[in-house]
């Protein structure tokens, strides 16, 4: 019905392809009702949910290409930010099949400064993570300190050679924790702050900053608890507090003021007091 009333008819047998591919490939799962037919389960909307940013991604990226070979005026209207986020992004494709089929890469790696690049054979690429406009895989490298190393997808990658060799998940290792920090940094937590595991952060916001954090929430884990004297809105996220969830506090200025844990706060505190005394 979602689909006939916008004018979007398919074929049974399309839409159960469409439906195979997406449980098959993606684990989207979908239930059947009578009355209502097919929907997709809750648990579910989280994987759809990235599929889908992924999809407008590579969209945006396609319309962008064919605007670019044949609308010569694009750049007197669209205006680009010179952040370097492209170089280098070729290597995403093969690294997301990597991840995907869990193989074994080769990486060809050159620090900014280094003289000469240097060889990661046989790595294994377990996460791929967007923050701030840019790609970085995460990957475990055996028989090394630190095993687990985060690598920016940009011109610092060479190239990237995709093995035969497979490669089993290490959920248990660090990997999972990069799904509970704002940015890449999930050691900060404990040396800075003293907390091994998520906590609860705690922040009430003014009332009009409530639409811009709706729209762009500071962690996944972000939800809304109630509303405070008719002016503030109070907010929950759990996460391992590191240095770029103080930035984001920080960039909201005083529209924002966190409640919990207390370390985090005392660090706050310490870092605006610091600022200040800059200008003095």
């Amino acid at each position: 019905m979602f689909l006939q009333e916008r004018g979007h008819l398919i074929s049974e047998s399309t839409f159960h392809r469409i439906r195979n591919d997406l449980q098959g490939g993606l684990g989207i799962e979908f239930q059947y009702q009578r009355e209502r037919g097919y929907s997709i389960k809750a648990e579910s909307a989280e994987e759809l949910d990235r599929f889908l940013r992924l999809a407008s991604i590579a969209q945006k990226g396609e319309q962008v290409k064919k605007a670019l070979l044949h609308q010569k005026e694009l750049f007197d209207y669209v205006l680009f930010e010179d952040s370097g986020v492209v170089k280098g992004i070729e290597n995403l494709n093969p690294l997301i099949g990597a991840v995907l089929s869990r193989q074994k890469v080769t990486l060809n790696y050159k620090k900014f400064g280094a003289q000469k690049g240097r060889e990661f054979s046989n790595v294994e690429p377990h996460f791929l993570k967007e923050f701030q406009g840019r790609w970085y895989v995460l990957v475990y490298v055996p028989d090394e300190t630190p095993e687990v190393r985060t690598f920016a997808i940009d011109e610092r990658i060479r190239s990237v050679q995709v093995e035969p060799e497979f490669f089993n998940r290490r959920e248990e290792m660090a990997f999972g924790r990069i799904k509970e920090v704002v940015g890449l940094n999930y050691s900060e937590s404990e040396s800075h702050f003293g907390i091994k595991k998520a906590i609860d952060v705690l922040f009430e916001v003014n009332q009009a900053q409530q639409y811009y954090l709706e729209g762009l929430p500071i962690h996944q884990s972000q939800q809304f608890i109630k509303e405070i004297d008719g002016h503030r809105s109070l907010y929950k996220i759990t996460v391992l507090p590191n240095y770029e969830l103080a930035q984001a506090f920080l960039r909201l200025g005083p529209e924002v003021k966190v409640l919990e844990p207390k370390p985090f706060v005392a660090y706050l505190k310490k870092t605006i007091k610091s600022m200040s005394e800059r200008y003095n």
